[in-house]
């Protein structure tokens, strides 16, 4: 298993907004935050890599050039930005957005660390701190003192242990929101997970501890087929999925070694709802 991010040392931060608990009830949309740094002239960048993770999503830019981000705020991404680096001022940028409110909190919160090491320097280490500088856009001449929430650990987020593709007794939500212009008549879904998952459509229980253990040859798989139509409606539906990832081999079990939930519903000719970026995914604080 790979180690856990080292964060150590950083603090979450976020706009520093009159009223606002940014641990409880922040403001969707998009904040950016900013901070320069300098390096030594004529010494080589040997390396130079920022970790880093938003609620919800972050974009990484360095010196106006995009470098990445994520949307999985559980794990923090480690990009590599030694190429986007120059010798005197770099420009650090992060785009981070809050997603409108899902729950009964809201939190919204950025946290980092970029290590810089250059021929014959010790190592540069930047954390999210009070130097950064936050703003609701890019290119305004507006930039105020980011607020320091909380060091590393303090809740909702607690700590980053390791990736969750790579955990043991993993419990993950997955859930989606659409409408239906009609009841359909039929509406097949074909679902697939590593290890057991319980399925609920408008907020009853459809599928009880579905899916079937891997085996037993490592490459095999298997989906479930379920016709939900006689739990779907006209107009707005919601389905939510909670899935249990064991992590590990069983009785007659073969681990994937990967976490997931695979959905694919058939409610009308030519017409498929998949599982895919517009749902909304959540580690389950209950089973920390």
């Amino acid at each position: 298993m790979p180690p856990p991010p080292d964060l150590t040392g950083a603090s979450w931060i976020w706009a520093d907004e009159p009223g606002i608990d940014a641990t409880r009830n922040a403001k969707p949309g998009s904040r950016f935050f900013r901070r320069e740094i300098s390096l030594q002239p004529g010494a080589k960048v040997s390396s130079a890599v920022a970790t880093f993770t938003a609620d919800n999503h972050f974009k990484l830019i360095v010196n106006g050039s995009p470098l990445g981000g994520s949307g999985d705020w559980q794990n923090p991404k480690s990009i590599d930005i030694s190429q986007a680096l120059r010798p005197g001022t770099n420009t650090i940028v992060v785009h981070a957005e809050n997603d409108p409110d899902a729950g009964p909190i809201n939190a919204a919160g950025l946290i980092g660390k970029i290590l810089i090491t250059q021929d014959g320097s010790p190592i540069q280490e930047i954390i999210t701190d009070a130097k950064w500088q936050a703003a609701e856009a890019l290119n305004t001449a507006v930039w105020k003192s980011a607020k320091v929430t909380g060091a590393l650990g303090i809740p909702p987020w607690g700590d980053f242990k390791s990736t969750a593709s790579d955990q043991t007794n993993l419990w993950t939500c997955y859930r989606k929101t659409f409408s239906l212009k009609e009841k359909p008549a039929t509406a097949i879904a074909r679902i697939a997970v590593d290890s057991k998952y319980w399925l609920w459509i408008n907020g009853k229980l459809v599928v009880y501890e579905g899916g079937l253990k891997r085996g037993p040859t490592p490459n095999d798989t298997y989906f479930d087929r379920v016709d939900l139509a006689p739990f779907l409606q006209q107009g707005e539906n919601t389905i939510a999925a909670l899935v249990w990832f064991w992590g590990k081999d069983g009785f007659s079990h073969k681990n994937s070694c990967k976490n997931g939930f695979v959905f694919e519903l058939e409610t009308g000719p030519n017409t498929k709802l998949i599982s895919d970026t517009t749902w909304k995914a959540l580690r389950h604080p209950a089973y920390g």
